[in-house]
């Protein structure tokens, strides 16, 4: 997943050695860009490039997908799955993405972040916030961004702010959590997210999560 900047596209690299099992044979891969208006809009290219040296030790035989849910929000905050965990799997692991936003652009949960619950057959296993603060270093990234002075001789920019585990003009990086209690056979995975803004009772705006998550594994 990745944010274009204020005003300004980007290129955008991820290393998917992991995602192996999923990238064999005919595939068909889609690219989806929120917009908000009718114009400009996004050209957009995409590249698979496949090195040999680039796998190393990884043999990768499991790639299977957990959740995909790009609004997770105080009315449902909990996502579970039940899957199939198959013998010979090594280094069980999830791979997932999240991110915090608002309907309205403004505070919870774009600027605040909210206690992620990974539990896996009932069981709390991890337990984090996701959170990003190098906005200032993404200037060059987003010529577009909205300039307000707070102070003497001290500009913010938009850019400028701390994210729920994004910027704009990044690619979101995944956080890679080992499972060792994934062991061979039927296993229930859920994430709970505390502390989701709800909806305002007069405008609807609201906060919420873009989750992502992928449980890898490699051969024995």
């Amino acid at each position: 997943r990745f944010t274009t900047g204020y005003g300004a596209g980007g290129r955008y690299e991820a290393d998917v050695t992991a995602l192996a099992p999923l990238l064999r044979g005919r595939r068909l891969i889609r690219c989806f860009i929120a917009t908000y208006g009718d114009t400009p809009g996004w050209e957009a290219s995409l590249e698979l490039v496949y090195e040999r040296s680039a796998t190393g030790r990884r043999d990768a035989l499991l790639a299977a997908p957990v959740f995909d849910d790009p609004h997770v929000d105080a009315v449902q905050p909990t996502l579970t799955r039940t899957l199939t965990v198959p013998a010979g799997t090594d280094t069980p692991r999830l791979r997932i993405l999240t991110t915090g936003h608002a309907t309205d652009g403004t505070g919870a949960n774009e600027f605040v972040s909210a206690v992620h619950e990974l539990r896996v057959d009932g069981r709390l296993v991890a337990r984090w916030r996701p959170w990003r603060e190098n906005g200032p270093d993404l200037r060059p990234l987003n010529p577009w961004a909205g300039t307000i002075n707070v102070g003497p001789g001290r500009d913010l920019r938009a850019c400028d702010l701390d994210r729920s585990g994004w910027g704009p003009g990044l690619a979101v990086d995944p956080l890679v959590i080992p499972l060792p209690e994934l062991t061979p056979g039927l296993r229930e995975i859920e994430l709970r997210i505390l502390g989701i803004r709800p909806a305002d009772p007069n405008t609807g705006a609201h906060g919420y999560f873009s989750v992502n998550a992928t449980l890898l594994g490699d051969r024995i």
